[in-house]
């Protein structure tokens, strides 16, 4: 009996230890850089650009040629985009703007909000890092979520929303599809939010 229980407390002494340095050591590797992490940007961070997309969409049973010029601008942490997404009527109609812009894009005064694209605040890994409005979104090295894009449809805005917090010790990050959503009852768009908490024990 003697000779059992020392040898328990012999294991006991090494093993605690050992398990304390394993665990202590993956959690640090998982969590610190890893190579190709610039790919963690999103589109719009610290960019200035201006593009234009062009496409032909059906709304309703009538037939459109779409154009949504973009612009990208970024002031240091501050950034956002902004577009202006224009359906042309095929054939033209008398009853639209100018004869061409589709009126019921622009009838409606929070309609002009679509206009944002986003606002930021940040980057990705900062300290803080906000964004509102269109995402391209990623949760932990990609496993949990990856470039995730709330908004696919010019004629369909979606409001999402990230707040991460990151620190030498941990953080989290959220993500959340569509703010509005979630304020109606009778919304069919989908709900999608996601969150990774993590801790950085060898910091």
């Amino acid at each position: 009996m003697k000779a059992d229980w020392h040898g328990a407390v012999f294991l006991g002494r090494w093993c605690l230890p050992a398990l304390v340095v394993l665990l202590w050591s993956s959690l640090g590797l998982a969590l610190g850089p890893i190579p190709g992490a610039d790919r963690f940007a999103q589109a719009g961070d610290d960019e200035r650009r201006a593009v234009a997309e062009l496409g032909i969409s059906k709304i309703d049973d009538d037939f459109y040629i779409t154009i949504s010029p973009r612009i990208d601008l970024a002031f240091g942490k501050i950034g956002m985009g902004l577009q202006v997404p224009i359906n042309i009527g095929i054939p033209p109609s008398d009853d639209d703007y100018g004869g061409f812009v589709r009126r019921q894009d622009w009838d409606d005064p929070a309609e002009f909000l679509r206009v944002i694209r986003y606002v930021r605040y940040g980057y990705k890994r900062d300290t803080v890092y906000a964004r509102v409005g269109e995402l391209s979104a990623e949760i932990g090295h990609g496993t949990i979520m990856s470039r995730y894009l709330n908004n696919i449809d010019a004629n369909r805005f979606h409001l999402g929303a990230q707040f991460d917090i990151n620190t030498n010790y941990g953080g989290f990050e959220t993500v959340v599809s569509d703010a509005r959503s979630y304020l109606s009852d009778d919304s069919t768009d989908s709900k999608i939010v996601g969150a990774r908490f993590y801790l950085k024990p060898g910091s």
